[in-house]
């Protein structure tokens, strides 16, 4: 850096340090990806505070480093919430995706910064660098060729926030449908007596936490025994369903297996079923 300039960082490397760090995600198997923790904890926080400061943070050593790692743990979680508002899942390509792109709009900035204030900090000749030796750095006029590595980077990053929804993997469905048994079904730890002949009224608890209305359908069944009527429910986004489903236990027998399975209107998703074990009392089995 020449004497004189501000230092508020250099793209390049920040944008290999987050390369480097990706590609140890991908490939460093994950008994030994713990290796990767503290660039985890420095990579973004180093490229926020080089983006956001520049040269005006007041302080450096250990409370540059705690703010580094504070803004790095506060990066993921703000970047799982972005991801998972447009129906991302969060896996290792997902995550890495969001951390390339915080990087890469930093780095953008930090280009700005140094063009502006007339150091070029991607590897140009001395006699390039319009920069004073005798003082500060003067200021220098923006031309639109200033402008083309950072702005070529925001067009970058603005592709991948729009390819991202498409390429991604989606979030199942199954992931923000909360389908359980409910009241004094939810106790059940083992099989429920049921007399010959009776109808046990089954409650059943159904939560749609996606962002958008789904249809979902009941279908409880017994083993060898005679089909429970099935049970369509319609659901708003984050709306709870509280309801039951009732039907004959077959006779003369030990064990009967109920099983409710659910299905989800327009979705292949599998659902595990909910499952529950009714004893004849009357029968010494």
């Amino acid at each position: 850096m020449t004497p004189g300039t501000p230092d508020v960082g250099k793209p390049v490397p920040l944008l290999a340090m987050a390369a480097t760090f990706a590609l140890g995600v991908m490939v460093i198997p994950a008994s030994l990806r713990f290796v990767l923790i503290p660039a985890a904890l420095l990579i973004p926080g180093h490229a926020m505070v080089c983006a956001i400061f520049g040269s005006a943070l007041p302080f450096g050593g250990f409370r540059k480093v705690s703010l580094m790692i504070v803004l790095s743990l506060t990066s993921y979680p703000v970047s799982a919430i972005a991801a998972i508002s447009v129906g991302i899942r969060l896996t290792r390509v997902s995550v890495v995706v969001t951390m390339l792109l915080l990087v890469l709009v930093c780095a953008a900035i930090v280009d700005f910064r140094n063009r502006r204030s007339g150091d070029v900090a991607l590897g140009m000749p001395n006699g390039d660098r319009n920069v004073a030796t005798n003082g500060a750095a003067p200021e220098v006029p923006v031309q639109w060729t200033s402008l083309l590595v950072p702005g070529a980077a925001m067009v970058l990053a603005a592709l991948i926030i729009a390819v991202s929804p498409v390429v991604l993997p989606r979030a199942s469905p199954q992931e923000f449908t909360t389908f359980s048994l409910s009241n004094r079904w939810s106790l059940v730890a083992g099989s429920v007596p049921i007399p010959e002949g009776s109808e046990p009224t089954v409650q059943v608890q159904l939560v749609n936490s996606s962002t958008q209305e789904q249809t979902y359908r009941l279908e409880p069944s017994v083993q060898n025994g005679d089909a429970w009527e099935p049970t369509v429910i319609t659901l708003a986004a984050g709306e709870r369903w509280n309801g039951s489903v009732t039907g004959p236990v077959p006779a003369s027998v030990c064990r009967a297996r109920l099983e409710i399975d659910l299905v989800q209107e327009g979705s292949a998703v599998d659902f595990d079923p909910l499952v529950l074990f009714f004893d004849d009392p009357a029968l010494d089995c």
